[in-house]
């Protein structure tokens, strides 16, 4: 016993003399090198000490900056901690979280042409950033993208528009769009008579009609907001915002690489409550570097990724990330956590991303026994998470991905995964940018399994909702197998719910063996599949697993399943019952049990566009398409007198065609086609338009119905995609030897009032991790099922629930277009975008208030706003009221037509009751400075604005009169000037 207590004594005597030999190290900016940094009042001064100190630190010491101070460096972390035992890189003091920058202002600024200046930096510029703002590398075009007339494989490509003498593009970038899904740049080897070459290959060939811009080229400095940088001499070129001398403005350069930068194999760091901001590479450099936690941190504009971290047992929790070039989170990692995260506006800016693949929130590829859990993702150029492996990914929001690039997911799935789960996210907004792209389609999918071939993987409780594409893209690949997909909501997805697939398929593969199961899927249009099977690769159709006891509801087509097969081409879609008893699938599957339109019609504005509708005689002016379709007049019992028979025996094409005769339509305006159809069993039919601009489109979707041996009467509203003098209405048969009698077939053009699908069937959704509670304020909900839901629901942490009703009164829509002063640039035309109250009120005495809208004006000063509360064709005053500008009423009556309202208070001050607008370069703006919304800017509004100016306020705050986020003495400019103007709230 004797001899255990020594050992355990010494043991003890370890670990405590351990725990003694930790430090704390101070840096502050009112320290001094040469203190020894071990008490606050004895700080450090630099980063460069830090440095210089490294090879000293022990695991257990804490390398601590002042909160509200900013450091200019590099970290050069080349020591470990110990497990349990990390070495700290963190904050202390009150305040402001300190800043490690790669940001370096730039002074002694003198003209070098114009408003062009110019001025010697030390290091290499990354990019320059000027109020908030990263200005742009001098460019040609200045805005938007030249195209591609014909591409020269991996080397190059032709473009005609290029004019300029041969070699003048050499040397500069070409940022091309090489396909849908990339941005890959290159420096120009070789430029002669239109033609670009690169100065190595890119991965994609780039195609005719793909987008590009050619920048880093002195002689292109030509607008504001611009800038070059040229090596040789480190001298940095800058045309700045409005033209001004830049020595009257703080402009500062990103250069240096990292924030911090850690040795290979270095291992447990901690790195903890600290600022990154305007690193020339990647703020947090880890590359190869195990157990290390990163919390609690900001990350603002990192050129390339704000984290690159490869390695194992590594914890990413409670950061922000915003304004990243390319990814907040990078890298290949194993048993990884990343948690908690909010990761904003990734990859925003076209071209300024990694070659090839980038632009997303998280790129992780395999995240080997990983955990993505917890993090909210908003506004991705490309995907918002790159998954892969057996890692976890739950209880994550993603919004808005999809915004520079094309053809991706919320959430993507790229590498082999087996038992990679996929639990309990909600995955919306998907959209698909198409600006520089050879194509128009939006291919913008909640989750899309990207040919990755995938092996006992579980995705439930999920929801996808409003993406342009589909929910879910399940392309699969051989060896695909024994996967689950359940108890997830697919809400409104434009194209279809979730798609199958065989594109990645190397062989025809008869079953994948997955099951698909207690699913909802839930689309708001006619034209919106629950459901579609496609296969790529083969005649035959895969067999994509087992279903069952899912819903398929659209309320406005019973149609809600499709297959199509490529080659040859066949497109068929089904009802849920022609599907239970073609294939034997979905034996205790739910179809809708409402049935919605989505427009009433107000008024009727032609005549019938069919020359002959009811067949009271003869078929003329009707003909078919192909080999096997006839057509015939016959007087049919259960129909109005004389009508028209069809047939089809299947020859010649996947279906037929009747055709009417041709007539004028008009893109944008509505229509309503109606018949009456008796079959002679049951079968489907498919009602659409026929443009004759090319062969076989459409100028309306094609919209399927199911018949039978009873009459029945059919009717759709569509709007015209396309302006034809000679469409036609289309009636298609897609099973062979079907018969149909058709009768009344008419169509006219009408006006609308549209109904919004979105609260008839409505989606709430709770993308916290508490519970909560949704009040209805007394409407009565039906569940999916038809039975009424009262008074509220509570949703669990991120869950959501489609309820139907039945009695949603249409929105009147208002598209409003005021500008704020101190937010809006007149040079640029363009004005910060952010929130706005919009208030309707009775036009008569004491005005009454009538409804409400919080609006985002965009950069343009354009919101649209919706209101439930007001009617067509009476009178309201418009009143607008940003957080710290002044309130303003429209000058007269305001109306809803037909549920829309446009307004635009820019174009004169007469807009605003008493004229109380500002004219600020051609355009009426509110006044600025009613920073305590008390209808006057004066000395109160004053003092606010300049207290936080001298308290070095930052942030979302009212006192931040200019929008650039932070309060200065701009910001009290515009307060004190508008103060002498003595503006106050004007209305009636």
């Amino acid at each position: 016993m004797h001899k255990h207590a020594m050992i355990m004594l010494v043991y003890i005597l370890i670990i405590f003399s351990g725990n003694a030999r930790a430090v704390n190290y101070y840096i502050s900016s009112a320290g001094n090198d040469s203190n020894d940094g071990l008490s606050q009042a004895t700080p450090w001064l630099s980063i460069t000490k830090v440095n210089s100190m490294m090879n000293t630190f022990n695991p257990g010491d804490q390398i601590l900056f002042r909160k509200g101070d900013t450091f200019f460096g590099t970290i050069l972390v080349t020591r470990s901690g110990a497990a349990g035992n990390e070495i700290v890189f963190g904050s202390y003091g009150t305040g402001n979280l300190p800043v490690i920058s790669g940001k370096k202002a730039v002074t002694g600024w003198t003209v070098y042409s114009g408003n062009i200046y110019k001025a010697t930096v030390t290091d290499t510029v990354g990019f320059v950033y000027i109020n908030g703002k990263i200005m742009t590398l001098a460019r040609y075009p200045n805005s938007g993208f030249l195209r591609v007339d014909a591409g020269n494989g991996a080397n190059g490509f032709y473009d005609a528009a290029l004019g300029q003498s041969a070699g003048y593009w050499n040397g500069a970038n070409v940022r091309v769009r090489t396909i849908n899904w990339a941005y890959e740049t290159r420096t120009v080897a070789n430029f002669s008579g239109g033609n670009i070459s690169y100065s190595s290959p890119t991965q994609y060939q780039v195609a005719t009609n793909f987008g590009y811009y050619l920048d880093n080229k002195l002689n292109q400095l030509d607008a504001q907001n611009e800038w070059y940088f040229d090596k040789s001499t480190f001298t940095l070129y800058l045309y700045a915002p409005g033209g001004v001398n830049p020595n009257s403005i703080t402009v500062e350069a990103f250069m240096q690489r990292n924030g911090i930068n850690a040795n290979l194999n270095v291992s447990y760091i901690k790195i903890q409550d600290l600022k990154f901001i305007g690193a020339r590479d990647v703020a947090v450099f880890m590359y190869g570097s195990s157990y290390v936690t990163i919390t609690g941190c900001q990350f603002n504009f990192a050129s390339r990724s704000a984290i690159t971290l490869n390695g194992t047992g590594s914890k990413i929790e409670n950061n922000f990330f915003e304004d990243s070039f390319n990814a907040a989170i990078a890298g290949v990692n194993s048993n990884l956590l990343v948690k908690n995260n909010t990761i904003n506006r990734t990859g925003l800016i076209p071209g300024y991303g990694e070659n090839a693949l980038g632009y997303s929130g998280i790129m992780g590829n395999t995240f080997t026994g990983s955990t993505i859990e917890g993090n909210n993702i908003d506004s991705s150029g490309y995907s918002g998470m790159l998954v892969g492996g057996n890692a976890l990914v739950k209880n994550n929001v993603v919004n808005y991905s999809m915004m520079t690039l094309n053809d991706g997911g919320g959430i993507d799935v790229v590498t082999t995964s087996n038992g990679l789960q996929i639990l309990n996210n909600i995955v919306g907004y998907t959209i698909g940018n198409s600006q520089s792209s050879a194509t128009s389609a939006l291919y913008g999918t909640g989750l899309y399994i990207n040919g990755a071939m995938m092996t006992n993987c579980v995705i439930s409780g999920n929801t996808f909702h409003t993406n342009t594409y589909s929910g879910m893209l399940y392309d699969h690949k051989n060896g695909t197998d024994g996967n689950l997909v359940s108890q997830n909501t697919f809400y409104n997805n434009f194209v279809s719910g979730i798609i199958f697939s065989d594109y990645s398929a190397v062989n025809f593969v008869p079953s994948y063996n997955c099951n698909i199961k207690n699913n909802i899927f839930y689309a708001l249009q006619s034209g919106q599949d629950c459901m579609k099977h496609m296969m790529f690769n083969s005649p035959n159709m895969s067999d994509y697993g087992n279903f069952d006891s899912n819903y398929y509801c659209n309320p406005y087509s019973e149609y809600v399943i499709r297959r199509t097969i490529n080659n040859p081409w066949s497109n068929l879609t089904y009802n849920l019952s022609t599907w239970q008893s073609t294939f034997n699938e979905d034996p205790n599957s739910k179809t809708s049990v409402f049935q919605f339109e989505q427009y009433g019609v107000t008024d009727t504005l032609s005549a019938n566009l069919i020359s002959n509708s009811e067949f009271n005689t003869d078929v003329n002016g009707w003909s078919t398409w192909p080999q096997g379709a006839s057509i015939g007049h016959v007087v049919h019992p259960k129909l109005d007198g004389g009508s028209m028979w069809m047939r089809w025996n299947g020859i010649g094409a996947s279906l037929s065609l009747d055709m009417s005769n041709p007539f004028p339509v008009t893109r944008g305006y509505y229509y309503i086609a109606s018949l009456s159809i008796v079959g002679d069993n049951s079968g489907t039919f498919t009602l659409w338009g026929r443009s004759s601009h090319r062969t076989n489109p459409s100028f309306f979707p094609w919209t399927s119905f199911s018949y039978d041996t009873s009459r029945n009467d059919y009717s759709m509203i569509f709007k015209a995609d396309t302006t034809d003098n000679a469409a036609r209405l289309c009636l298609s048969l897609t099973l062979p030897d079907s018969l149909i009698y058709a009768d009344n077939i008419r169509m006219y053009r009408i006006s609308i009032d549209p109904i919004d699908s979105t609260q008839k069937s409505k989606l709430f959704l709770n993308e916290t991790g508490a519970n909560k509670y949704f009040s209805f304020n007394g409407i009565t909900y039906k569940d999916l099922d038809g039975n009424p839901v009262t008074g509220g629901i509570n949703l669990a942490p991120y869950s959501s629930r489609i309820l139907i009703n039945e009695n949603f009164i249409p929105t009147r829509t208002l598209s409003l277009r005021y500008l704020v002063e101190g937010f809006y640039d007149a040079a640029s035309d363009k004005m910060i975008p952010d929130s706005s109250k919009i208030y309707l009120r009775s036009y008569a005495s004491p005005y009454n208030f009538v409804d409400s809208s919080i609006a985002l004006l965009d950069s343009n000063g354009v919101a649209v706003s919706s209101f439930f509360n007001a009617v067509n064709n009476s009178s309201y005053y418009l009143v607008a009221k940003h957080r710290n500008s002044m309130e303003v009423w429209s000058k007269y009556a305001v109306t809803f037509v037909s549920n829309q309202l446009n307004y635009d208070y820019t174009t004169a001050s007469t807009k605003a009751y008493g004229d109380n607008l500002f004219l600020k370069g051609t355009k009426y703006c509110t006044y600025s400075g009613d920073e305590n919304s008390d209808g006057n800017i004066d000395i109160t509004d004053v003092v606010n604005v300049f207290n936080s100016a001298n308290s070095f306020q930052t942030g979302y705050v009212n006192e931040d009169i200019d929008g650039d986020q932070s309060v200065d003495i701009s910001d009290i400019n515009i307060a004190f000037n508008n103060s002498f103007k003595f503006i106050s709230l004007i209305r009636p």
